[in-house]
């Protein structure tokens, strides 16, 4: 019985280290690049990186300048490899109460993307026709 048990909890443990619920969780690799809109850098906003399920936790990127990169994240930094939901909002960067990163300069665009093993490099244009008809919403409550 004890010997059937212990194979199981082995078996268990190799299973979600497989999976990245291990203590160490899955690898994160470096990711940068630039977004654009209109041709243009987009001023602030983020960009989500999001794994299919049991792939990885949900990673989130600051745009600064039209500019992101991992290595300015806060805590672990980096991003899952691997096919992801990229989720992009952008925002015109002048800060005001209830708008922390300024006003939304297009809805928010998600599109596949799949980040190599190694990481690298990784630009994104956003559609102008994200432009359109935007809901500009509080970001923040101060």
């Amino acid at each position: 019985m004890n010997r059937t048990l212990t194979l199981l909890l082995a078996g268990a443990a190799v299973a979600l280290a497989a999976t990245g619920c291990g203590p160490s969780g899955p690898k994160l690799v470096a990711l940068s690049g630039t977004v654009t809109f209109k041709g243009e850098p987009v001023p602030a906003g983020y960009i989500s990186f999001l794994p299919p399920s049991g792939g990885g936790t949900q990673r989130v990127v600051q745009i600064k300048d039209g500019k992101y990169d991992t290595a300015e994240m806060q805590g672990e930094k980096g991003v899952h490899p691997g096919p992801c939901t990229v989720t992009i909002a952008g925002f015109n960067g002048k800060k005001e109460k209830f708008y922390g990163q300024g006003k939304q300069i297009f809805n928010p665009v998600t599109e596949q993307y799949t980040v190599p093993d190694g990481g690298g490099k990784k630009d994104f244009t956003v559609p102008e026709s994200a432009g359109k008809n935007v809901k500009i919403e509080p970001t923040s409550d101060d």
